[in-house]
């Protein structure tokens, strides 16, 4: 009688251990398939955004989509149907670094790389431009309708740069915080090397808000000294907006004119675009003199 009821006992006490691992058996399949299904939405994306499928971009973003920068969906759309007019040959990459599924709910983090042309008038004649831009992101999803589509984003970090002619033989390095508390000072730096003996560079760094449509800061060109390096400092804004750094430089070369003259020939432009999120200022904490007290135990 003894044995039996151990026997019961101990079937008592295995059934809970069996009814979570064969749960938890279940969740590992189902993300699994999620995770499958996910990897397939990142597909089209890539895939709309190198055949410039406007349509196919839309219907992967919920009606409610929101990017970091509360910028809504029509917003978004209309900013890279303008990018694809101005780059009609970028082309995307997209690497995924980690997929957690959580139910109906999904945080992606990728590494995304574009690459594309673009053609500018520069004294008097037409010339190419080289775009790269690589970014750090996360990608908010949700499964609406027993589709995976994206609801929201963080961009973590971004750097792109575009360069004309001889702008695109230099070794430039641009640096910024990719991340800052409101209303607090920061620093970029340009550090450019390999500059032309007979050319000298000229640069401005300016800062911009992220808001739409997109204003141009204001620039105050200096020549870049002989160390190469260039540098600024920054206030961050309180207005709850991510900001943008961004470098324009100019090489420019003297020449003597059949007349005897000296002009300064324009060889080359570039542009870096550093991203910097700005952490907003919680105005709704308040500490009490109470607070600031150690606590003696």
């Amino acid at each position: 009688m003894k044995k039996i009821i151990l026997t019961i006992l101990f079937i008592l006490l295995l059934m809970p251990i069996e009814a979570d691992a064969a749960q938890k058996t279940a969740n590992q399949k189902s993300n699994a398939a999620a995770v499958k299904e996910i990897k397939a939405v990142l597909d089209e994306y890539v895939q709309y955004e190198n055949a410039k499928d406007l349509e196919g971009i839309k219907k992967l973003h919920a009606d409610d989509y929101m990017t970091v920068d509360a910028m809504p969906k029509k917003v978004y759309i209309d900013i890279v149907d303008k990018t694809w007019q101005k780059y009609n040959d970028i082309k995307q990459e997209l690497k995924i670094k980690n997929i957690d599924v959580r139910g109906d709910y999904a945080i992606v983090e990728v590494t995304e790389y574009l690459d594309g042309t673009t053609t500018e008038v520069i004294d008097d004649k037409n010339v190419e431009g080289t775009l790269t831009s690589v970014s750090n992101i996360v990608y908010y999803m949700q499964k609406v309708k027993n589709k995976w589509k994206f609801v929201s984003d963080y961009v973590v970090d971004e750097q792109t740069t575009l360069a004309f002619e001889k702008a695109k033989n230099l070794d430039i390095k641009f640096t910024s915080p990719s991340r800052v508390l409101a209303g607090k000072d920061y620093v970029a730096t340009f550090n450019v090397k390999g500059i032309p003996r007979d050319s000298f560079v000229v640069a401005t760094i300016g800062q911009e808000k992220i808001i739409y449509p997109h204003k141009n800061a204001e620039e105050v060109y200096r020549k870049v000294p002989q160390d190469g390096i260039l540098e600024r400092v920054f206030k961050s804004n309180k207005d709850n907006l991510n900001e943008y750094i961004v470098v324009t430089y100019c090489i420019t070369k003297p020449v003597l004119t059949k007349t005897k003259q000296i002009e300064t020939l324009l060889t080359g432009v570039g542009y870096i675009i550093n991203r910097v999120n700005v952490v907003p200022e919680n105005k709704f904490i308040t500490i009490t003199e109470n607070d600031k007290k150690e606590t003696k135990i």
